[in-house]
């Protein structure tokens, strides 16, 4: 696949994600502002946010896990810790969406079609997030480049002692050698 392909099914999987998140973050807010029992108050509203942030951020939590090269078993972890948070999210956002549509007048049985969609688009975004994306090596482990920018220097290794029978033989020879300068200078 190309990289313009691959640019392309990440927009379209991420506008999908926030899509999502802004029709349960809209439909919270509206469930708050306008339910009788709450009233219009900012802190209903701030509170009706919230788990629709705590599903983005359990999201992005499961997607960055699959995204790097970390041991099956933290990528595992993060992911069971993140469900039942983005599960109470969902089940929250879900009751809110339907809240709306059928304050809206939609039949009950059309109304159940809403948030079922919104939750599907999320959940599909999010799997498409967190197991295409390119695997990248966590900061630590990330691997030099392969051509050092200075060339390597050889280990000096300590040069073996040579042996009596081997130094008087050196001495010999090197005798020889003296003698044969000579003999050729004189």
């Amino acid at each position: 696949m190309s990289n313009l392909a691959n640019n392309r099914a990440d927009l379209f999987t991420k506008s999908g994600l926030y899509l999502g998140l802004s029709a349960s973050l809209a439909a919270n807010v509206a469930s708050a502002r306008f339910s009788g029992s709450v009233g219009d108050s900012a802190l209903s509203i701030g509170v009706s946010a919230i788990p629709v942030l705590l599903l983005f951020v359990a999201i992005e939590m499961v997607a960055t896990a699959w995204r790097t090269r970390r041991h099956i078993s933290i990528k595992t972890a993060v992911t069971v810790c993140c469900v039942p948070i983005a599960g109470l999210a969902a089940w929250a956002s879900f009751h809110h969406i339907l809240h709306v549509v059928i304050s809206a007048g939609q039949p009950k049985a059309y109304a159940w079609g809403y948030p079922i969609a919104i939750d599907a688009m999320m959940a599909i975004s999010t799997i498409l997030m967190a197991f295409t994306a390119k695997v990248t090596a966590p900061r630590a482990n990330r691997t030099q480049p392969t051509q050092p920018s200075q060339p390597v220097k050889k280990a000096i290794t300590p040069r073996k002692r040579a042996t009596p029978a081997k130094r008087a033989t050196a001495a010999v020879q090197a005798e020889a050698i003296i003698k044969e300068v000579e003999n050729a200078l004189a």
